[in-house]
């Protein structure tokens, strides 16, 4: 089993620790970042190496369209979700590439939805060997070999 490492950006402090602690009711899924602040998660964002972002649309020091171009930019590959309480920017939000649009107030069946999701489309990078953040697969998965079918593999033993 490997971890879905996560990010999750919003300036509302309760809004984030309610998010936060609904993430963490999920065996498979580890915070490795948490922002009040859009900058401070993207100085951030290719050391942490997040398989998902999630962040409100509605900030006041940037908003969620240029957040998630930047984060896009900085680490291709990232699952973009968006977090708000209108359901009006939903299709410039999949326009500009989001991997999910969750309204608030959070339920838990909903984010269930988008982890397993995610768990899914990510063992699928993982087996078609796509791009995906990869020292964490490193990592997590040393022990095998990932190869495409017209790769050819030698082992050499001592």
């Amino acid at each position: 089993m490997f971890l879905i490492r996560v990010v999750t950006v919003d300036e509302e402090k309760l809004s984030l620790k309610h998010l936060n602690s609904m993430l963490k009711s999920f065996k498979d899924v580890k915070i490795v970042g948490s922002y009040q602040q859009p900058s401070t998660a993207l100085s951030k964002i290719k050391s942490l190496q997040p398989h998902i972002i999630i962040f409100d649309i509605s900030m006041s020091e940037m908003d969620g369209f240029k957040f998630a171009e930047q984060a896009a930019s900085l680490f291709p590959g990232v699952f973009i979700v968006f977090l708000s309480t209108y359901d009006g920017f939903a299709l410039k939000a999949f326009e500009v590439g989001a991997y999910d649009y969750i309204l608030k107030p959070l339920s838990e069946d909903r984010l269930n939805k988008l982890i397993k999701r995610a768990k899914h489309d990510l063992t699928h990078k993982i087996e078609k060997n796509i791009s995906v953040p990869e020292k964490h697969i490193q990592n997590q998965f040393s022990n095998f070999i990932t190869a495409n079918k017209a790769d050819s593999i030698i082992v050499i033993s001592k």
